[in-house]
């Protein structure tokens, strides 16, 4: 793999691997909302709330609706976050280039097994986390084959 992402160069590097986190940003970002959006679920978690604060009909859609926003403004945060990273990584900064590190790996491991959970319930979701763990991982092999460097070379 390292003379793959040798002969890739940084510049190209770079622009590859910030499309598939972006890829699979999307993908996680949106199987998660689509998880807990899903009436099953909700309705699973709103009966625990309302029969321990014994809540009405009214109170129950506005806490169906509280906890819609507030999944929405968490996943939207949090890809927000991680396009500035991608930005700033594509700058040579070095606290992005550290995020990406540490992302990529613990990414890559828990796309991994979350992947390995879904197989016997929902298979293809599972394939998809496998291939995205695998995505992560191509993309921290690329990060340890072109480290951080203060002054880049802006032929590639």
């Amino acid at each position: 793999m390292r003379k793959y992402l040798e002969k890739m160069g940084l510049n190209k590097f770079r622009q590859n691997s910030t499309f598939l986190y972006l890829v699979c940003d999307v993908w996680i970002l949106g199987y998660v909302y689509k998880k807990f959006t899903n009436p099953e679920t909700m309705d699973l978690m709103i009966k625990v709330a309302a029969e321990q604060q014994q809540l009405d009909k009214t109170h129950i859609k506005q806490l169906y609706q509280l906890m819609t926003q507030s999944l929405i403004l968490m996943l939207v945060l949090v890809g927000f976050v991680h396009l500035i990273n991608y930005i700033l990584y594509n700058k040579n900064k070095k606290v992005a280039f550290a995020y990406l590190v540490f992302y990529s790996w613990t990414a890559s491991i828990g796309t991994a097994l979350w992947g390995l959970s879904l197989l016997g319930s929902h298979f293809i979701p599972g394939i998809v986390f496998l291939a995205v763990s695998g995505v992560f991982f191509f993309n921290a092999m690329g990060l340890r084959v072109f480290p951080h460097q203060e002054q880049e070379l802006k032929k590639s």
